[in-house]
């Protein structure tokens, strides 16, 4: 707890830390500290997301690979500003890409997932 008070706490943190070791937060330094140091922060490197993007489209685009389907559909919505594009304007803009919407076996398309589904924000390109 020293060393981090001494090597890493600076003017401009001491206010948020102080904050943290606050009687009604975490009740103490040290224990603001132990908090502090169990925390793991992580994000996604932009090579994940570009595959996580192409995993997704190619879920429910057909005709082109999913990197590609990935490219074909951020370029569209990169050259449509101020326009709508809800999944019918999306979908009637595909064909000048090459691609389509997946359908399942019984004839309708694919629309994404399910509406008790945990929604996903797929990244700008």
């Amino acid at each position: 707890m020293t060393s981090f008070e001494t090597e890493w706490l600076t003017d401009e943190l001491r206010g948020p830390f102080d904050a943290l070791a606050a009687t009604d937060v975490y009740g103490s330094a040290t224990e603001a500290w132990r908090m502090l140091r169990g925390l793991r922060v992580e994000w996604h490197n932009e090579q994940e997301i570009v595959n996580i993007n192409a995993v997704l489209a190619e879920q429910i685009l057909a005709r082109a690979p999913g990197r590609l389907a990935a490219a074909g559909l951020g370029d569209l919505l990169l050259n449509n500003p101020g326009t709508t594009l809800d999944a019918p304007a999306i979908t009637a803009r595909l064909a000048q890409y090459g691609l389509r919407r997946v359908t399942r076996v019984d004839g309708r398309a694919v629309d994404g997932p399910h509406p008790g589904a945990r929604h996903h924000r797929v990244a700008p390109f």
